[in-house]
């Protein structure tokens, strides 16, 4: 990238969560390519040195009474230490969510982590 090689501040957006990555999820279950932050440095060469800032993305969220968090898996009833990596077990698996209070206020002006609604640290 040029921008790089001149030294330049450079911005790279991503869109896709880490269970699409190509390399961390469950085919085909997936999309085309690497979704971490990890595949980015690799795939455009980057020096992981020169990385200042990264930013997620928070507003998609703002009108939600609760965020559910899945937090693991149940198979059967009972509790699955990891991914289910085998397709037919995930599809009768049961998810097991915690639920964490929304905020429901806009986050789309906020530059810092105390900048965030309280619910949204």
């Amino acid at each position: 990238m040029q921008s790089v090689q001149e030294r330049k501040n450079t911005i790279v957006e991503a869109a896709n969560a880490l269970m699409l990555d190509v390399n961390c999820s469950s085919y085909p279950l997936i999309t085309s390519s690497s979704t971490t932050l990890v595949s980015i440095i690799s795939d455009l060469t980057l020096n992981p040195e020169n990385i200042i800032e990264t930013i997620g993305i928070l507003d998609a969220l703002d009108t939600f009474e609760t965020i559910k968090v899945a937090v693991t898996y149940k198979f059967d009833g009972i509790e699955l230490e990891h991914y289910p990596a085998d397709l037919d077990m995930l599809a009768r698996a049961e998810v097991v969510y915690h639920e964490l209070p929304g905020w429901q206020k806009p986050t789309t002006g906020a530059n810092t982590f105390y900048g965030l609604p309280k619910q949204a640290r």
